[in-house]
């Protein structure tokens, strides 16, 4: 069981426009024919998963790795339609749904 710590004085700020600058100056390592894919497993490893994928579109990434079948899911349910990997296996009775979702 994960008890949540409420005499902990610590936060996390996200600032969106520092994601977008990391991505541009990922960006501008590669070259023409290159692609970025914005890494927004895990929730965006806590930071919000769907924030952080607009921000990083608006940045110029051109797709989204996630780890799971639901993560895919939740990016198709928001709007995104950029490219989706999942790093890692997915079940094969899940094939039918990852191709009508194009993940």
């Amino acid at each position: 069981m994960m008890l949540e710590a409420i005499h902990r004085n610590t936060q996390v700020v996200v600032d969106l426009s520092i994601v977008k600058q990391n991505i541009k100056k990922q960006l501008a390592k590669l070259s023409p024919n290159q692609e970025l894919y914005a890494v927004v497993k895990a929730n965006a490893y806590g930071h919000g998963m769907i924030p952080v994928a607009k921000a990083a579109i608006e940045a110029g990434a051109t797709g989204f790795c996630v780890a799971n079948v639901d993560e895919g899911l939740g990016l198709r349910q928001a709007g995104f339609t950029q490219p989706i990997l999942i790093l890692g296996l997915s079940r094969v009775e899940d094939a039918a749904l990852l191709a009508e979702n194009n993940i």
